[in-house]
């Protein structure tokens, strides 16, 4: 761990100090922190997806690789339904629960 030194406005401040004991708040910080880094993570994977849908180019690409690896997604999941066809409810049960 590494201290730091940052300004926090001090009504802040006094809000958090009431709210978070003594000897947990460097653990609070830490999650805290840990948890908007990934809210920004989340939001920066949404935009750029949402940039992606928005350009036509990129929906013709995805529409061309969809096109194109249609026939073998299909192929697959007709093996994996003709499989489970062949199960048995109990053996279904077992799948289902032991994953």
């Amino acid at each position: 761990m590494t201290k730091r030194t940052y300004l926090v406005d001090d009504e802040l401040l006094v809000q958090f100090e009431k709210l978070v004991p003594q000897g947990k708040r460097g653990a609070w910080v830490n999650e805290a922190i840990a948890r908007r880094l990934e809210e920004e993570r989340v939001a920066e994977i949404r935009a750029r997806m949402e940039e992606f849908f928005d350009d036509e180019e990129s929906l013709e690409l995805y529409a061309e690789i969809d096109r194109e690896w249609a026939p073998l997604s299909d192929e697959v999941w007709s093996a994996i339904d003709d499989d489970w066809s062949k199960m048995s409810a109990e053996e279904m049960d077992r799948e289902f629960r032991c994953g």
